[in-house]
This record gives structure tokens, sequence and C-alpha cells, in this order.
């Protein structure tokens, strides 16, 4: 059977660790699936980060939410960070490469450190992931920029409209190429990924999840009335890390009725309540979820 690899939100790892909804045989089931390989949850600093970020508010709960972590993903392949994997992508694409392995190799101090984490006590998670830390801030604070130049751009642009509000469906249509060459031109590859055409490039399912993402934001904040968020630009970062995996788990509804609607294939968006449900399912009748 083929492991099927599965991305948890933080507020995922946050709701197993509570309890919240999720009961302890829930829990021996999700634990039995990860000991027998049935599912391998992939690892991303931005879990790492957003854990160690809770420690400050809630030591213990943080370092409880930390420990879960590690204890449950795979530490030996954590996924790049979100702007290395979308631009790795992108320039595979327009050299006509093979796509790059999603994945990075941790440093032996990283890999020392992740596992004095699981045992460390809040002083000692301060001074050895205190430069891991820093790194994942300043990426993410980088990319959050990009971003957001990218959607006030593109408000301007949806503001053709006129106050009308066309299905998303068929804004996607109108503007995801248009979007994926913002992204092209961003990573200094345009002429060559036009070259092989840019709705081969919306394909690749880094660029897709990043160009869905961001639209179905737009489209949101333009015609739904949904208010900017300080967590948008983290759940972009989300969307784009998923895309290492075959499931992308979250507890947050609005951000997955962002995600449903983009047009994507063999990736599935679910909630922990179904994770469990289908590994119930799988258990019982020793079925296939790859």
């Amino acid at each position: 059977m083929m492991i099927k690899k599965v991305y948890l939100d933080t507020n995922v790892f946050d709701h197993i660790h509570k309890g919240i909804g999720v009961t302890e045989a829930e829990r021996v089931i999700l634990r039995s699936a990860v000991d027998t390989g049935k599912i391998s949850i992939l690892l991303s600093y931005l879990n790492i980060e957003e854990a160690l970020s809770a420690i400050k508010s809630c030591p213990e709960t943080g370092l409880g939410e930390l420990r879960l972590i590690l204890d449950v993903v795979d530490r030996k392949n954590p996924i790049k960070e979100a702007r290395i994997l979308l631009r790795d992508d992108i320039h595979c694409y327009a050299r006509g490469d093979f796509f790059s392995d999603p994945f990075s190799v941790l440093s032996p101090e990283i890999e020392l450190n992740l596992r004095e984490l699981v045992n460390s006590n809040k002083q000692n998670i301060k001074t050895n992931m205190s430069q891991l830390i820093e790194e994942v801030k300043e990426q993410k604070e980088d990319f959050k920029s990009r971003m957001s130049t990218i959607r006030n751009n593109w408000l301007t642009k949806v503001r053709k409209f006129k106050g009308k509000c066309p299905g998303f469906e068929k804004f996607w249509e109108r503007y995801a190429e248009d979007l994926t060459e913002s992204l092209a031109k961003r990573a200094g590859v345009l002429e060559a990924c036009k070259k092989r055409s840019i709705n081969g490039l919306l394909r690749v399912r880094s660029v897709r999840l990043c160009v869905g993402a961001n639209l179905s934001l737009i489209y949101a904040q333009h015609f739904e009335g949904r208010t900017p968020d300080m967590g948008d630009s983290r759940d972009i970062h989300h969307a784009i890390l998923a895309s290492a995996a075959d499931t992308f788990v979250t507890q947050d509804r609005r951000f997955k009725r962002l995600l449903t609607r983009i047009p994507i294939e063999k990736f599935q968006i679910i909630e922990l309540e179904d994770l469990i449900m289908l590994l119930r399912s799988s258990e019982n009748t020793n079925i296939n979820l790859a």
C-alpha cells in the first residue's frame, strides 16, 4: 500500500494536543496510522516556528504541542521553506527538468537540536533554536511582503468588474494564468515559462496552490466582504507547503473554503474529523488511502 503523505496545519496539532473535538480513541487511531506507515505526516519549519511562538503566551501548552509535532512527523525530511519550494518548481519547469524534491536535508546541528527539543525546557528551546526561528521569521516576512504586493496589484485589476460579482470559476479562468505569469516574472524566468506554456506552469501543484490561494483570497476580500487578516500570509505559506503532500488538513474552515474552490486534481483539503474517519474506515476495511 502506498503511504499517503499528509500535511497538517499547525491548528490541527493544537486541537490534537488540547483534545478539542478529538477523543483518546481517535488519537490512538492517528498514532497507529503513523506507526504502521499508513500515513506520513510531513514537517515544516513553519509548524515548529508557530509552536515556538505559542510557548511565549503559554509555555506548558506550547511545549506540549511542539513535542507532539516532533513526535508524529517525519523529521528526516522537512519540507523546503515555501518561497524556496515555489521558486525551485518554477525554475525546474522553465528549464524543462524533472521537478526537484520538495524536501530539504537537515543539517546535523538542526537535527541534534530537534532531538533535544523533545525533552527540552523553555530556556533550552530559546537557546538552541533561536537562529532557526529568526531565519524562518525573516523568510516568512519577505514572502509575506511579496505576496501582499501581488494581491494589492490584483485587487486593482479586479475593480474592473465594477461591483459585479462573477462566479469564482469565471474569476479563475480570467486571472489564473495572468497571476501565474506574475510569479514566473518574479522568479526571473517568464520568457522561458512562456515558451513552454503558462498553462503548463499553472498545472504544477505548488504554483497552482499559490495562485489559487491568492486568487481565492482576493475574490473573498473583493466580492465576499472578507476583511484582510494578519494570518492570511501564514495561510498562503501553509497552502504552498501542503503541495508536498496528498492531503492538507486544517481546522480553519474559512481557509478550507478558500482552498476547496481551487480546481486541482488528486489533492484533498479536509478537517481532522475527516482524516480520522478515513483512517477508521481504512482500519476496518483495509482500503487503500492513496
